[in-house]
């Protein structure tokens, strides 16, 4: 899933038991995903998404293809298993090293710091000269490329749980949850009825046209209420989901907004 991706690219893996890493999808042989490093190799395997475990586990590497390796595919294969050759797999989990911190160890600053660098061009500027918390700006920064974990995009990665929207029972995804649930129509038609700021219809019109329809010197304030609005709905949606509380108001929403428009 892209959100992972954008995430595991700023560290490394050391493995251990191989049971966490992706043998093909992550970084740990070299400076990148071994599906960049021999993407023809990639194209014709059968299992993609495999763990070294599931690879290493047995006494010959455990891979299979949908045609056979001859010319440099063969040539290819032959370096990666003098590359793995002599890795040997233990008891122990995977470890996750964060490359932007001298300790290895994840912090929010560095991430934040890595995405500014990688990311200034076009609208994202917008994101992070915005005067909102960090965690708001790494939120809407990952909102904006689709890869927060709603329920759908969990199901894409095999997840086998109820895929409903906690507010009502249509299918939950980002568009839904958002914009279009009815739970998030009605913050949003609180907000018509006391500021007359009309709901963006979706993600790409929050960043596009309905941030046009501002004077330019009021799109960074329209910019940071809408993030603190989707931001409260994103709360309060894991507040169910994660806290089992069941109890929701849209004013509740509307508190939470104002109270991260006053941090």
């Amino acid at each position: 899933m892209k959100v992972k991706q954008y995430f595991l690219r700023f560290g490394t893996f050391k493995i251990n038991n191989g049971a966490q890493v992706r043998f093909w999808e992550d970084t740990w042989l070299g400076s990148q995903p071994l599906k960049v490093q021999y993407p023809g190799l990639y194209s014709i395997v059968r299992k993609k998404f495999v763990t070294i475990a599931e690879v290493l586990g047995p006494a010959e590497p455990n891979v299979s293809w949908r045609r056979s390796l001859i010319g440099n595919k063969l040539v290819a294969w032959n370096n990666i298993i003098s590359r793995i050759a002599n890795i040997q797999l233990s008891n122990e989990n995977d470890e996750y090293r964060w490359n932007l911190c001298r300790n290895g160890q994840f912090s929010v600053k560095s991430h934040y710091q890595a995405l500014i660098k990688w990311d200034v061009p076009n609208l994202n500027k917008r994101i992070w000269q915005l005067k909102a918390p960090l965690k708001i700006k790494v939120f809407l920064w990952y909102l904006r490329r689709g890869v927060i974990l709603t329920k759908d995009n969990l199901a894409k990665r095999n997840w086998q749980g109820n895929k409903t929207c906690c507010f009502c029972h249509e299918m939950e995804t980002i568009p839904h949850l958002f914009f279009d649930c009815r739970f998030a129509r009605m913050v949003w038609g609180i907000i018509f009825l006391a500021l007359g700021v009309p709901k963006p219809h979706s993600v790409s019109d929050m960043f596009g046209r309905w941030l046009g329809t501002f004077a330019r010197n009021l799109r960074r304030m329209a910019l940071l209420g809408a993030a603190t609005t989707v931001w409260s709905l994103w709360m309060n949606r894991n507040d169910f989901v994660f806290e089992n509380k069941t109890n929701f108001s849209p004013l509740q929403v509307i508190f939470a907004i104002f109270h991260w428009l006053r941090t």
